[in-house]
């Protein structure tokens, strides 16, 4: 009686371990899909730390020599006006943008045409002294090729809820994948190889 009360013991750990390394992890197509709760530290060399004490390589983010995307939702910003600036929060976000990524050499950014996207990687722009593109949100397919064809390096894009799924679909041809566009505070990787989305990795953030 008692052995078969640590089998199931044994098997319920092992049920409970295999569901959390799924919630980390899935394979969608040939796409690697990473997905980790744990906010990010610091970024240093090609290793990103969370807070949990996990560390991430994704080569050449800062060495360089590889293609990457990095998406984000725009920063918190004001209830006031049609087109409205950044609120409190917004600007800490937009600082803690700042401090984990001016040691990456950004290639470009790309925003839309409202000023909060603008605002969102202003202070890191300036650290940087990248440049800065318009993109249309309308044309999300055209957009996504000429991302994915363009020289290897690290692009910013910055973007909407709205709007970022379905540049998303398009950089994976298609596939769907189950993340959540709704918060403000996580940043997507697209590593690229041969002109192909490899892997996404989705990580948070906080002011």
């Amino acid at each position: 009686m008692i052995f078969w009360r640590i089998q199931l013991i044994f098997f319920g750990v092992l049920i409970i371990l295999n569901t959390s390394c799924q919630d980390d992890y899935q394979k969608v197509g040939q796409i690697d899909v990473f997905t980790y709760d744990s906010p990010i530290v610091d970024i240093l060399n090609d290793t990103i730390f969370l807070r949990d004490k996990r560390k991430i390589h994704i080569r050449g983010i800062n060495s360089g020599g590889h293609k990457h995307l990095v998406l984000i939702n725009h920063v918190e910003t004001d209830t006031i006006g049609l087109d409205p600036g950044l609120s409190t929060l917004g600007l800490r976000r937009a600082d803690e943008l700042t401090r984990l990524w001016s040691n990456t050499p950004i290639r470009d950014f790309y925003i839309s045409h409202y000023r909060r996207t603008y605002l969102s990687i202003l202070p890191l722009s300036k650290s940087i002294d990248a440049e800065i593109f318009r993109y249309e949100p309308g044309d999300q397919n055209l957009f996504a090729e000429l991302l994915l064809r363009d020289e290897p390096g690290t692009a910013f894009i910055v973007g909407h809820n709205e709007t970022l799924p379905t540049l998303l679909e398009f950089l994976t041809q298609g596939r769907r994948i189950s993340f959540d566009f709704k918060d403000n505070d996580y940043i997507i990787i697209a590593s690229i190889l041969d002109d192909v989305v490899s892997s996404l990795h989705k990580l948070k953030y906080l002011p």
